[in-house]
């Protein structure tokens, strides 16, 4: 008996616009973008066993090569140090508690931070195009602002001098202007919470600095919007709930 043939997209009577449409509007195809971007600028990295060379990070091509237990008993961190007597250390910032620290875990540390550059691009871009499209921007002008953020030439230059923890800052500030934006449209606890997060997250990339900056940039948003809102709404109850879950957020 003949086995019947799986007809082709062509055979069904669906044209090749109408796959191409079908693609355009599928949720995973902007990340899909921003995905094949981030692996094309750091193609060479990728595909190979090279390293990306960044004048902070050093030379120490060694770190990293012993085994995947080893690392993971060096995460939990000291409370006290041992000279002295005894001192806290608590208070330090712990940059392996950042999630993309689990990299190192399966490989060395020089090119755990060349796929941490691959993922900071890659959410650089997702970032500004899920906070273009919470403010209504179409999803062609959304996709395209993504490309141009997460291809920013300062942005891109941080790789040079190794800063991975400034780019992870940089990527995650359209995050939290997202997040500050839902937050002050629907005043739920829910936004400011994840935005509280995304702010946790910038500590921990480590650059205290640069999350001093995207928190005045956070700050004078939250201005604008709360006088938006006043104007809209002409009440002081809402903008004073607004502002304590904001407050919470930080």
């Amino acid at each position: 008996m003949a086995k019947k043939r799986k007809p082709k997209s062509s055979d069904s009577g669906t044209p090749p616009a109408a796959e191409t449409a079908r693609c355009w509007q599928a949720a995973w195809f902007p990340a899909a973008v921003f995905l094949l971007v981030s692996l094309a600028y750091f193609s060479e990295f990728a595909f190979s066993e090279k390293v990306i060379y960044g004048s902070d990070i050093g030379e120490d091509f060694h770190k990293g090569k012993e085994g995947f237990f080893e690392k993971l008993a060096k995460i939990p961190q000291p409370m006290w140090h041992q000279q002295m007597g005894g001192f806290p250390q608590s208070e330090e910032i712990r940059p392996q508690y950042f999630p993309t620290h689990l990299i190192f875990l399966f490989t060395t540390y020089q090119r755990h931070i060349g796929w941490r550059y691959i993922l900071t691009v890659f959410l650089a871009g997702c970032g500004m195009y899920f906070y273009l499209r919470g403010v209504g921007v179409g999803r062609g002008a959304a996709i395209w602002c993504g490309i141009a953020y997460m291809s920013a030439p300062t942005f891109l230059a941080f790789t040079y001098a190794g800063h991975y923890a400034k780019m992870a800052v940089i990527a995650l500030f359209p995050f939290m202007c997202h997040f500050l934006e839902q937050g002050m449209s629907s005043a739920r606890l829910r936004h400011f919470l994840v935005l509280g997060i995304t702010i946790a997250l910038g500590i921990y990339s480590p650059h205290t600095q640069m999350v001093f900056y995207a928190l005045c940039a956070l700050s004078l948003y939250f201005l604008f919007r709360a006088v938006l809102s006043y104007r809209q709404e002409g009440l002081w109850k809402p903008i004073f709930r607004r502002t304590g879950l904001f407050v919470i957020a930080v």
